[in-house]
């Protein structure tokens, strides 16, 4: 709850959705290649609780960052819709590759933790490349 409840706060009320959706989006993305460390039961937890609160504030924020990109309201559904359907792609076929990156690891999860965070620092460069194309 604090990963979707605070940042919400924080964006509404100090800086803004887009300005705290790029740090938590590069947090995530973070915590996805700091995974690979991860070897015993005490920074697993410690793992869970920073991943959380990361990737929680990216799934609450990511939609009212949108709403800051599009000046005419009258296409929000329809940008809403277009996001939401590249976002299913995502879903749908992000647990069948990592599912085949482990089996071709031989049980290992380092192929499916790198293109964990490779695609999530991927998505935070095209946040910031859509935050400079807004403000320039």
């Amino acid at each position: 709850m604090p990963g979707r409840l605070v940042p919400a706060f924080f964006a509404d009320a100090y800086f803004g959705a887009f300005n705290l959706l790029i740090p938590f989006a590069f947090g995530t993305s973070i915590m996805l290649f700091g995974w690979i460390g991860i070897h015993n039961t005490g920074s697993f937890y410690g793992f869970v609780i920073l991943y959380g609160l990361c990737a929680n504030a990216v799934q609450t924020l990511y939609l009212s960052a949108l709403s800051q990109l599009t000046t005419d309201l009258s296409k929000m559904g329809s940008r809403t819709g277009m996001v939401l359907t590249i976002a299913s792609f995502a879903c749908l076929t992000g647990a069948p590759i990592a599912g085949t990156l482990i089996s071709k690891g031989h049980g290992s999860y380092l192929g499916a933790q790198l293109f964990a965070g490779t695609t999530v620092l991927l998505g935070s460069g095209f946040l910031v490349a859509a935050r400079w194309l807004q403000v320039k």
